[in-house]
């Protein structure tokens, strides 16, 4: 799943996308709040500009092996559970 210039979208829950393998976000800047639930299949997250997103929250996302963030200045909370695949996160400013 690739997202563009969202600049409205201020939430994203998903749960049970057990066929979505990877997901991109550019310039969501509005976006403060992501929660993702059961993405089992979830390999990589790559976020670009997303200057709003405060709080992220994954859970079981049992595939997930890495996520890189650029520019996520507000993130002040991050919870992972059961994501037992995640071997790297690279944060950039």
């Amino acid at each position: 799943m690739t997202l563009y210039d969202c600049t409205s979208l201020s939430g994203m829950t998903l749960y049970d996308c057990t066929s979505l393998s990877g997901m991109t976000l550019y310039d969501c800047t509005s976006l403060s709040g992501m929660t993702l639930y059961d993405c089992t299949s979830l390999s990589g997250m790559t976020l670009y500009d997303c200057t709003s997103l405060s709080e992220m929250t994954l859970y079981d996302c049992t595939s997930l092996y890495g996520m890189t963030l650029y520019d996520c200045t507000s993130l002040s909370e991050m919870t992972l559970y059961d994501c037992t695949s995640l071997s790297g996160m690279t944060l950039y400013d």
